[in-house]
């Protein structure tokens, strides 16, 4: 027998993903030994607990509870005189549908007979994998292994504050309450959509920026329509305007203050730290396995999306750009029929741009924006 029928699987993946749970699907399909560590509870990864489904399922509500054809609404005429709906009228149909999500996504994964580990993945070495959990830890070995991790909000720690009041975009979803106020740090993807959003729904929001202009990557005919009509709602663009630090307020109700570079300072309930992402890779210990990530956590991948250990393969967010939802999906589906000589193609060269419809304006953005 040799050492590779010692192994416990032909396919490791590490994080549930839309990338490695693809991956997994594939492998299983093609006849292999699959496996999956998942540090949560749940299966789903970032898409489905922080990122593009809860996102995008508080849109819809927003629409739904704020629409004037909406029951909800019905007898009001005025925008004005429209009931505020709550964070939890919002935040119980995001959790309705992750749940029943986490449902079809673990019953495609038991259906393939991938077994499902619960558990921080740990690299002990090319081929060995320790998962640590609460229970107990469990060395696993595998010819394989793909690392789909995701990326997680980079902190607000350089802004000197901590602070229920000072958050990422990873904690929207756990918001208890909406604020009549807010600060969105960021005209990225990110913060223009949580923008959009909260403005919708009657909160004061301003968007806070060095850059000169949001969404540098669209023409500017399209960014200039975009400001002018969330202006029309109400939003306070401060585009070349750097935060200096964040200091929070204890006056009675909780407050953050914004202190600019320029000297000025702004008082809010929330601020939104939109600063871009960083990949989960820093509690992985890379280097046993001859791996390294860049100053962002990102893992360098060839076309076939091995790392520089050949049998380690990485799909996803994990090797940045373009971080789309369907992308990352299609690159652990080649990924795993690179690892086993499958000929599957590979990426194309250009990747679509989602169109997202918003009340009386288009908001063109990524999809797998978060």
């Amino acid at each position: 027998m040799s050492e590779q029928d010692l192994n416990d699987f032909d396919l490791l993946y590490i994080g549930s993903g839309l990338a490695g749970q693809r991956a997994a699907v594939q492998a299983a399909k093609l006849g292999k030994r699959v496996g999956l560590i998942e540090r949560e509870f749940d299966v789903g990864g970032v898409c489905l607990d922080t990122g593009t489904i809860p996102s995008k399922t508080f849109r819809e509500a927003v629409l739904s509870l704020t629409a004037g054809s909406n029951p909800f609404h019905a007898c009001r005429k005025n925008d004005k005189q429209r009931p505020k709906p709550t964070a939890k009228e919002l935040f119980s149909r995001v959790d309705d549908l992750i749940g029943r999500e986490i449902h079809v996504q673990e019953d495609q994964l038991t259906r393939n007979d991938v077994e499902i580990i619960t558990g921080a993945g740990e690299f002990q070495d090319a081929h060995t994998v320790v998962a640590k959990s609460n229970s107990g830890d469990r060395l696993i070995r595998a010819d394989n292994i793909l690392v789909a991790v995701g990326t997680r909000a980079t902190p607000p720690d350089s802004l000197g504050v901590s602070d229920a009041a000072v958050i990422t975009s990873d904690d929207v979803p756990r918001l208890n309450e909406l604020p009549r106020s807010k600060v969105v740090i960021g005209c990225g993807v990110v913060g223009i959509e949580y923008a959009s959003m909260f403005v919708a729904l009657g909160v004061e929001v301003t968007v806070v920026d060095g850059r000169r202009r949001p969404l540098e990557f669209l023409d500017d005919e399209i960014i200039d329509e975009l400001m002018h009509q969330m202006r029309d709602m109400r939003v306070i663009f401060r585009l070349g305007e750097t935060v200096e630090r964040l200091e929070t307020l204890g006056n009675g109700r909780r407050h953050v203050a914004v202190h600019l570079q320029s000297g000025k300072r702004m008082a809010t309930d929330l601020a939104l730290v939109c600063a871009g992402r960083i990949s989960a890779t820093d509690s992985l210990s890379l280097n046993s396995a001859g791996l390294s990530a860049d100053d962002r956590g990102r893992l360098a991948v060839n076309e076939e999306f091995r790392t520089d250990t050949s049998n380690i393969f990485a799909a996803g967010d994990v090797i940045g750009f373009p971080s789309l939802a369907a992308t990352s999906s299609e690159q652990g589906r080649l990924a795993a029929c690179k690892a086993f000589g499958v000929d599957s193609g590979s990426m194309p060269e250009n990747f679509p741009v989602g169109f997202l419809q918003f009340r009386k304006f288009r908001w063109l953005g990524k999809p797998n924006a978060l």
